[in-house]
C-alpha cells in the first residue's frame, strides 16, 4: 500500500508511457492510495470465505484483533472537567 501511493511522489515519470486516464487517477499519491486500500478492503473483508452471516468486526472480535471490554476513563469519556 505505501509503495503504491510513494510511487508517483519519488518517480513521477514512472507512468508517462501509460494511457492519459490512467495517468490522470495514478499519477496522484492520494488518489492511488485510496484506490489500493478500497481493492484490498474488497478482497479481505468482502471476497474471503467466511461462515454465513458472520460480519469482518465479529471476526476481528472472536480473532482478538479488537479489544473488547476495555475500561473507559473519564476523558475518553468525554468528560474534559479539570
Amino acid at each position: 500500500m505505501l509503495a503504491a501511493g510513494l510511487l508517483p511522489a519519488v518517480q513521477p515519470d514512472f507512468y508517462e508511457h501509460f494511457p492519459n486516464d490512467f495517468q490522470v487517477i495514478f499519477g496522484s499519491s492520494i488518489t492511488s492510495t485510496v484506490i489500493v486500500v478500497f481493492t484490498l478492503n474488497l478482497v479481505f473483508n468482502h471476497w474471503t470465505r467466511r461462515p454465513k452471516g458472520e460480519s469482518a468486526v465479529s471476526l476481528a472480535v472472536r480473532e482478538g484483533a479488537v479489544a473488547v471490554n476495555v475500561p473507559m476513563t473519564a476523558s475518553a469519556a468525554g468528560d474534559n472537567r479539570i
